[in-house]
């Protein structure tokens, strides 16, 4: 009896021992997949096959090279989206003190292809990037927003260029916010006005028919093709006019030390097409 009560005792503590381990396993299990669900989700750690980083979409500020403050960030935040609301029309800053894919177009393009951005079928959308590493700031235009934004990147820049040239990140990403909302608007504007030409145009064609028409049914008038028909005898006089060059002037204007380029129309390593453009700073 005293033996089997050992035996008993023996196997109980193998068995506590046992399940001491089953916990401690399963605790560094669930600590492992939690910390890599953040990193996936909220940090830089984790990339796709394209060594582009995989974000949380709904952000729409990823401030990887900790230009902006918590407080900054979020203000941004809620003027993207006054932003989203009013033009229907995504928006994403980036910025990056490193760059793993050549240029600051790819990156731009890339993040915006490979993360859940875009707004419709054709993903309407507009990225602004503060490339540390190049010095570079890129707009990468994708869907509508290529046709919308294309002609305005120069101006769009020009607003950008002193606040980046002065480390004043915050006024910059927020003056690309508001000046790409005034854009929207001028694009707006520039169509109705097309419109507005075209109906005025037609306006005067269908008339000028007209007239033309029933002028074609009065036989009776005839142009005369004799210029001494229309004018007055003694009439007209023509005096000798000559021009003498006395001297000319020559003025000189600096030319701006910021460096601008294009990436026109292309496509991104994913297939999709962008505009969009940069310049160094």
């Amino acid at each position: 009896m005293k033996r089997k009560l050992i035996c008993l005792l023996i196997l109980l503590s193998i068995f506590i021992c046992n399940i001491q381990v089953a916990l401690a396993v399963d605790t560094r299990i669930s600590s492992n997949s939690t910390s890599n669900y953040l990193n996936k989700t909220y940090t830089s750690s984790y990339y796709n096959s394209t060594y582009t980083p995989q974000v949380d979409a709904s952000k729409k500020v990823y401030d990887y090279a900790n230009l902006l403050s918590d407080n900054e960030e979020k203000e941004l935040f809620n003027k993207i989206q006054e932003f989203i609301n009013e033009y229907n029309m995504d928006m994403v800053i980036v910025t990056i003190n490193d760059n793993n894919k050549g240029s600051s177009m790819a990156y731009a393009d890339d993040f915006y292809d490979y993360n859940d951005f875009g707004i419709g079928d054709k993903n309407d959308g507009i990225l602004f990037l503060i490339d540390m590493d190049y010095r570079k700031m890129w707009i990468s235009t994708t869907g509508n927003a290529i046709n919308i934004y294309d002609s305005y990147i120069d101006p769009i820049l020009d607003d950008c260029y002193d606040y980046i040239a002065n480390k004043e990140y915050y006024e910059c990403a927020m003056s690309f916010i508001n000046s790409s909302a005034d854009s929207y608007k001028k694009h707006e504007r520039a169509g109705w006005i097309s419109g507005f030409v075209l109906a005025g145009i037609v306006s005067l064609i269908i008339p000028t028919v007209f007239c033309l028409y029933k002028k074609s049914k009065h036989k009776a008038i005839k142009l005369s093709t004799d210029a001494d028909t229309y004018l007055v005898k003694s009439s007209f006089h023509m005096n000798k006019s000559e021009d003498h060059f006395s001297h000319s002037h020559t003025s000189k204007v600096a030319k701006s030390t910021s460096s601008g380029s294009s990436g026109g129309s292309h496509r991104g390593s994913s297939g999709v097409s962008h505009g969009g453009g940069g310049r160094s700073f």
